[in-house]
């Protein structure tokens, strides 16, 4: 479930951010804190430490997730709800996707 609810928000940030660009500086941030948000939305009882341990094993500073986070949480204004609907759909989609030779 967390890896479908962080590509949600990847196409959520895409979607608001139309010059948005996935480069080599980008990409390893963007699925980090798409992650993050993503486990938080799904457990929010996660041990606050975990944002340090996954800036550590994401190569950047804790600073530097919060900031990431917050970002990212303000683009989508600040909701990273996932409908069960929205998750289904997406989820068929990467399926089908999947499917097809």
């Amino acid at each position: 479930a967390c890896y479908l609810y962080a590509y949600i928000i990847i196409q959520r940030l895409v979607a608001a951010i139309p010059n948005f660009i996935l480069s080599p500086w980008t990409a390893h941030r963007t699925v980090l804190v798409s992650f993050r948000l993503a486990a938080k939305s799904l457990d929010d009882e996660l041990p606050r430490k975990l944002n340090r341990e996954m800036a550590a094993a994401g190569g950047i500073s804790l600073l530097e997730m919060n900031g990431l986070e917050r970002g990212v949480l303000m683009v989508l204004g600040w909701n990273i709800h996932v409908t069960h609907s929205e998750f289904l759909s997406t989820q068929n989609e990467l399926v089908l996707t999947q499917s097809k030779p």
